[in-house]
C-alpha cells in the first residue's frame, strides 16, 4: 500500500460489491472500481443533491468503458443507479443529473 491508498472499511467494501452486482444486473458485464467522486447538484427550488458516485471500469461491455453508480437504502431494500458513460452522460455529476431529469419527467 502506498501513501495515497486509504484502506476501506468492511461496510464500504460491501457497498462497492453491491454496486458491482447492480452494474452486472443492469448492463451484463463485470466492473472494477476506479474511484469515488463527491457530487453536488443543484435541484429545482434551490435544493441540493449531494453524495458519492462511484466510477467503475467495465469489463466486457460492447459500447461503454465506464459506468457511474451509487446506491441507497429504501427501508431494508438496497437500490442502485448504474449509468453508462455514454452521451449525454460524461461524468459522475452528469449521471446524477440524467437520473434526476428522468425522475422529474416521470412525475409530470
Amino acid at each position: 500500500m502506498d501513501s495515497t491508498t486509504v484502506p476501506i472499511t468492511e461496510e464500504q467494501s460491501l457497498y462497492l460489491h453491491r454496486l458491482q452486482a447492480a452494474v452486472h444486473r443492469a448492463h451484463g458485464c463485470g466492473a472494477l472500481h476506479e474511484c469515488s467522486n463527491v457530487v453536488s447538484v443543484m435541484l429545482s427550488g434551490g435544493r441540493w443533491w449531494s453524495g458519492e458516485v462511484e466510477t467503475f471500469q467495465l469489463i466486457g461491455h460492447a459500447q461503454a468503458q465506464r459506468c457511474f453508480a451509487w446506491g441507497f437504502y429504501e427501508g431494508r431494500r438496497f437500490l442502485a443507479h448504474a449509468i453508462l458513460d455514454q452521451p449525454p452522460v460524461d461524468s459522475p455529476s452528469g449521471a446524477v443529473m440524467f437520473v434526476l431529469a428522468i425522475r422529474t419527467a416521470r412525475r409530470r
